[in-house]
């Protein structure tokens, strides 16, 4: 499953190059979703976590989680789930998105696209209300 954060203005090159992913995904049968980012935020958060809780339960499958620069909002939903789903604590949860990125040299920043880490654990509690 890819889990794709797309930007509320799209051109028309990019929307074509959506869909052209979509058609890949299912053609190697993947699944594949669109959450429309407005801005990185927890209504966007919420967004994410929806789609990731509307899948299958998943067993050894993988989800792959995109946003626009692979730093901040697909690593947000990252630690969101490790946080509410796998139970880990907030820090613990960060830690672990941020060092795995780490072992492949990559850089992974969830907090970015908060103010800081009370308005992300803010931004977790609206994501943790029925």
């Amino acid at each position: 499953m890819l889990i794709l954060f797309r930007q509320d203005i799209l051109t028309g090159s990019t929307e074509t190059a959506a869909k052209g992913l979509a058609v890949t995904c299912h053609g190697q049968g993947l699944g594949f979703r669109q959450v429309q980012e407005k801005a990185p935020n927890s209504e966007t958060l919420l967004a994410a976590f929806r789609e990731l809780e509307s899948l299958p339960k998943l067993q050894e499958e993988s989800v792959v989680l995109v946003c626009r620069d692979g730093r901040s909002m697909s690593a947000a939903l990252a630690v969101a789930w490790l946080t509410l789903r796998c139970g880990q604590s907030l820090d613990s949860s960060v830690d672990a998105v941020v060092e795995s990125a780490k072992q492949v040299g990559a850089i992974r920043c969830p907090l970015e696209a908060f103010e800081n880490r009370e308005a992300f654990a803010a931004a977790l509690s609206k994501v943790h209300e029925p």
